[in-house]
C-alpha cells in the first residue's frame, strides 16, 4: 500500500552538550505531521520519497528505498551551525504499490510543506522522486519551477510504459504540454556513454539546456559561466542531484554506477553557482542505494550536501 508516514521515532545521535553551540541536528529536528500541523515557523523541512519501483522498471541496482533512513542517519551527528533556523522532518511518502500513485502523493505532500511556507528538502529514493517535486510545486504555483538536474544521465526515456526513474523530466514535459504551461530542462554532467543518441534528440526537441561531464573536467570555469548565462533572469528553480553524476570512488551505493564522474571539488563549484544564481526553491537528492555501498560514503555525500545547502541559504541571508 502506498502511504504517508510520519517518523514516529526521533533522530538519534553524538551528544557533546545541551546549549546551542553544541548542539547536532539530531537535537534540533523537530518531527511533524503534515496532515496535522497548521502554524509553522519558516524553515527547512526534510520529506522522504522511499522507492525502488522507478529503479526496477528503469532496469537499474535496487536498494534506494532505504536511502531516506540511512541520509538520515548520517545527518543526524553533524554539527548544527545554524541558530535558531527551524528544521522539520515530515516523515515519508512510502512506494509499495503503484510508482504513479505514490508520486502523486508525494506531490500533495510538497504541496502542503510549500503552502505551510518551508523549503523542501526531498530524500530519495530513486530519480523518480523529481517528478513529484516538480508536480508538487505546479500543484502549489500553477506553473513549473526551471528544473537544474545534476545527473549523468538526461533522464528522457519515453513514458508509453508508465513512469520510472528514468522518465521523470519526460513526464513533467508531457504535463507541461497537457496544461499549456512552459517547462524548462537544464542538466548538468551528461556523459554521452549513459546516454543514447535517441536521448540526446529529445533533449534537443523539448529545448533542453546541458553541460556534458568532458565540458566540466576540461573546463570547470567555462561551465560556471555557462550556467550563470542560462540561469539568468530564472525566478524560481527546483534543484535536483541524482548521486550517479558522482565519479564511482565517491559514489559506489548508487542505482547506475559510472567509473567517470564528477568530483568533490568541481561538484561544489557548479553547485554553489546554482544556488547563487539560479533562486533554488525546493531541492530533492535521489539514488543513494545503501545496501549497494561496502561504506556509508555514498549516503554521507549526499547528507553532506545537504549540510552545505541549509549552510549556503543560511550564511548568505538567502532564507
Amino acid at each position: 500500500m502506498d502511504r504517508y508516514e510520519p517518523l514516529e521515532e526521533p533522530y538519534t545521535g553524538r551528544i557533546d552538550g545541551e546549549t546551542l553551540p553544541h548542539l547536532r541536528w539530531h537535537q534540533v529536528v523537530e518531527l511533524i505531521n503534515l496532515d496535522e500541523e497548521e502554524d509553522l515557523s519558516k524553515g527547512f523541512c526534510i520529506l522522504g520519497f522511499k522507492s525502488d519501483k522507478g529503479v526496477k522498471k528503469n532496469k537499474g541496482r535496487t536498494g534506494a528505498f532505504y536511502g531516506p533512513d540511512v541520509i538520515r542517519q548520517q545527518l543526524a551527528s553533524l554539527p548544527w551551525h545554524f541558530g535558531r533556523v527551524k528544521i522539520y522532518d515530515a516523515g515519508n511518502v512510502i512506494c509499495e504499490d503503484s510508482l504513479e500513485n505514490a508520486q502523486e502523493l508525494y506531490s500533495g505532500y510538497v504541496k502542503k510543506a510549500l503552502e505551510k511556507g518551508l523549503f523542501v528538502i526531498g530524500i530519495g529514493g530513486g530519480h523518480e522522486i523529481a517528478y513529484g517535486s516538480i508536480n508538487g510545486w505546479f500543484q502549489y504555483k500553477n506553473s513549473f519551477p526551471f528544473v537544474v538536474n545534476f545527473d549523468a544521465h538526461f533522464d528522457l526515456r519515453p513514458i508509453d510504459d508508465g513512469r520510472s526513474s528514468g522518465n521523470s523530466f519526460s513526464a513533467v514535459y508531457e504535463l507541461s504540454r497537457q496544461v499549456n504551461k512552459p517547462f524548462d530542462y537544464f542538466a548538468i554532467g551528461i556523459q554521452k556513454a549513459a546516454n543514447t543518441p535517441y536521448l540526446y534528440d529529445v533533449a534537443k526537441k523539448i529545448s533542453a539546456n546541458w553541460i556534458e561531464l568532458d565540458e566540466i573536467i576540461f573546463n570547470t570555469a567555462g561551465a560556471v559561466e555557462k550556467i550563470k548565462k542560462i540561469l539568468k533572469g530564472v525566478k524560481n528553480s527546483h534543484l535536483t542531484i541524482c548521486m550517479d553524476v558522482f565519479e564511482g570512488c565517491l559514489a559506489e551505493g548508487v542505482s547506475a554506477q559510472l567509473p567517470f564522474g564528477l568530483d568533490n571539488k568541481r561538484f561544489l563549484e557548479l553547485f554553489y553557482t546554482v544556488l547563487e544564481y539560479g533562486n533554488v526553491k525546493s531541492f530533492d537528492i535521489a539514488e543513494v542505494a545503501p545496501p549497494l555501498e561496502r561504506s556509508v560514503l555514498t549516503s554521507k555525500l549526499a547528507a553532506h550536501i545537504i549540510f552545505r545547502l541549509v549552510d549556503f541559504f543560511v550564511s548568505r541571508k538567502k532564507f
